[in-house]
């Protein structure tokens, strides 16, 4: 008849609680690896045992029912870039020093907490990179006797306030519930007579190397915007860019020189002209827009304001 081949592999006894340094490869002619001391088994003594089974630190046995049971350690998803990302010495999972909330596109230090800035019941912390959020839950609120059912800023939770208690703060008068605000940074609440005032904590700005800090007037905190940058046009003609770079054009045609990349409310244009030799051209025209206003800066020191000319100094 015919012949079949089967193949079983075998199964080599768990080494699990014999220390790393002990454990002898397999001899010759054996399988499987083998423990230089007496193994324990999981006996009732051992019940909640654990131990690291491999040179993974992720990998961890522990003894239940009689039985070693292992398992693979997961890792939290970290907010922080994996450039930023470090494993300590005998840890399983990577941490990193801060956080970053993409939303708000800041970076805030470990065990720093927060507020969400969208809602007031969130509440979240910096764990490691890890970003863990609790939610407060509200218990129903029936007000009685006149008081009115209020949420103040910066609170979760509703509460009953006396509509006819008013609050004095730094000469003023404000009625129950009314907010108003001290400054950029920090709005008060009259609740109840007692004034409630919440201050906006602005967190460390870290900018690029093309940007600078800036506090935008009417804003509680800086934001990054670009450096200042210069660009010059000159000879025939000569372009020195806004990064610093420097370029000969000789084209003979109109162009754009700077322009608006938001708004859409700020360009200018020139017009280079062939100076009668192939391949020279010189400027004859530049022409600025602002808005709805029309700038052009002719040859022979013309000056022209909405297709009229105006002497200098010029003023609108």
């Amino acid at each position: 008849g015919v012949r079949h081949l089967r193949c079983y592999r075998h199964q080599c006894p768990s080494l699990v609680d014999c220390p790393r340094n002990l454990i002898k490869a397999p001899t010759s002619g054996h399988c499987c690896p083998s423990c230089a001391q007496p193994l324990s088994n999981c006996t009732a003594t051992l019940v909640g045992s654990e131990l690291l089974a491999t040179d993974d630190p992720c990998y961890t046995c522990q003894c239940k029912d009689l039985t070693w049971v292992c398992i693979h350690q997961s890792c939290p998803l970290l907010s922080c870039l994996i450039s930023d990302q470090f494993t300590p010495a005998g840890s399983c999972c990577p941490i990193c020093d801060e956080c970053v909330i993409e939303a708000e596109n800041r970076r805030v230090s470990d065990g720093e907490t927060w507020t969400d800035s969208i809602d007031e019941c969130i509440t979240c912390s910096c764990n490691l990179g890890h970003i863990e959020c609790q939610i407060e839950e509200c218990l129903s609120v029936i007000c009685h006797d006149g008081l009115i059912k209020v949420r103040s800023p910066g609170r979760c939770c509703y509460e009953c306030q006396d509509p006819r208690i008013s609050c004095s703060y730094q000469g003023r008068t404000y009625q129950s519930n009314r907010h108003w605000e001290v400054d950029e940074c920090t709005t008060c609440t009259c609740v109840s007579g007692e004034v409630h005032c919440q201050t906006e904590h602005c967190p460390p700005v870290t900018c690029s190397s093309d940007e600078s800090p800036v506090l935008i007037p009417g804003m509680c905190c800086p934001h990054c915007i670009p450096r200042p940058a210069t660009c010059m046009v000159f000879g025939d003609p000569h372009f020195l860019t806004f990064d610093g770079k420097m370029i000969h054009f000789q084209g003979a045609c109109s162009y754009i020189l700077a322009e608006d990349c938001e708004g859409g409310d700020f360009s200018i244009r020139v017009t280079n002209d062939d100076r009668g030799r192939r391949g020279v051209s010189w400027t004859k025209e530049v022409t600025v827009l602002i808005g709805d206003l029309i700038v052009q800066l002719l040859q022979d020191w013309v000056v022209m304001v909405d297709d009229h000319t105006v002497s200098l100094p010029f003023l609108k």
